[in-house]
């Protein structure tokens, strides 16, 4: 196999990775008596050009407030970005109840890190989080 398809394997095992630990957060999250509904997503995107993976938790409360424990990756021809928060949604918008450091990588290798490090982040903090009080 060519070095390209090795790294190629590689994002898609960090990918699957993330969606996994997502789906177990939607598990969680889905039995908490304050919970609606949950839904859960990890894509590829293209907006206006740019090209990202997004993916999110997001759980409807019964306060009528929604919650979403949010990562996003970009690139550009030298780094990795990776952003993650989670954010609090109501009728009057969209408010970061977290938001963690912006992680940059600059190799593959340390990209996927990053990104093990985003999600395990995001996880542990939704344990802490009393959606009774949103």
């Amino acid at each position: 196999m060519d070095i390209e398809s090795i790294h190629a394997i590689k994002m898609l095992k960090a990918m699957a990775y993330c969606n996994s630990r997502f789906s177990a957060l939607a598990r969680e999250i889905r039995g908490r008596d304050e919970v609606i509904t949950v839904s859960q997503r990890l894509e590829c995107l293209i907006d206006q050009g740019v090209t990202f993976i997004e993916g999110y938790v997001d759980a409807e409360l019964d306060s009528g407030k929604a919650i979403a424990f949010f990562l996003e990756i970009r690139w550009d021809d030298y780094y990795w970005f990776i952003d993650s928060s989670v954010l609090l949604n109501d009728a009057v918008g969209q408010d970061a109840i977290v938001k963690f450091p912006k992680r940059i990588a600059s190799t593959l290798d340390d990209c996927t890190n990053q990104l093990a490090m985003a999600i395990t982040d995001l996880l542990e903090n939704a344990s802490t989080i009393d959606i009774k009080r949103l």
